[in-house]
């Protein structure tokens, strides 16, 4: 009976032991479980921390190049008015490039600014009076020999014209501008209106009368930020079909 008692006693013992052991595993398994949820709280706060940082900080980004962007974009649209509107029509007239590269520089349409010709005179005249494929030396014109398709498409290779504009905040922005197709019209360019104000012309008296085709000149521009004598990369490019 002694025997049997202290059996009983001793299998006590162990489930007593046993509960215990039970006890420290179950408390050792939440202490993990909440660790491990402190852990994936970290993480997830520190990746939408860094989300919200990364987005701000790109939008920050954008915005400053959409900014280069524009002022590159209006210089470019600049250049294009200062060619359009001032240096083909008097070309057309008789005047040369490199003379009106001096006279436009510093004037009241065009103040501290510049313009290189990046081209011979006779070669600017040949662009605007003669079909694109008459430019060249082996058709007689004055461009030299005919380059390539891809130089032919970009602006910086071989210019017509480098325009340096300043901006409102002191800076500068170097357009190349380049005609790259041409299509010879019949306009006037004498700049002489024939007919009076108020009279119009039906067609009725049987004379033979000229066809109007207004030559056509496709325009090419890379407007580019200038820091010193740098060029950045932001740039802004366009393509301008011109009737003449």
């Amino acid at each position: 009976m002694e025997a049997l008692f202290f059996f009983s006693e001793a299998e006590g013992v162990l489930q007593r032991s046993s509960v215990r052991m039970i006890n420290m595993r179950f408390s050792r398994n939440t202490t993990g479980i909440a660790l491990l949820l402190v852990l994936m709280i970290v993480v997830i706060s520190a990746g939408l921390l860094a989300a919200i940082a990364y987005y701000t900080l790109s939008g920050t980004e954008i915005s400053g190049l959409q900014k280069k962007y524009q002022t590159s974009k209006e210089a470019s649209i600049g250049s294009i008015e200062i060619l359009t509107r001032e240096i083909a029509p008097r070309v057309l007239r008789g005047e040369s490039l490199s003379t009106l590269a001096n006279v436009l520089k510093g004037g009241s349409m065009f103040p501290a600014g510049s313009i290189v010709p990046g081209v011979t005179n006779d070669c600017f005249n040949d662009k605007l009076t003669k079909n694109t494929s008459d430019w060249w030396s082996a058709s007689a014109g004055n461009c030299g020999p005919k380059p390539t398709d891809q130089d032919l498409i970009n602006p910086t290779i071989n210019p017509d014209a480098t325009f340096t504009l300043k901006g409102t905040a002191g800076e500068s922005y170097e357009v190349k501008t380049k005609i790259i197709d041409g299509a010879k019209g019949n306009s006037d360019a004498s700049g002489n209106v024939f007919l009076n104000s108020g009279v119009a012309d039906s067609g009725g008296s049987g004379g033979n009368f000229v066809e109007h085709l207004p030559g056509l000149y496709t325009i090419l521009t890379e407007a580019r930020l200038k820091i010193g004598v740098a060029t950045q990369n932001e740039r802004a490019n366009f393509e301008v079909l011109y009737a003449y």
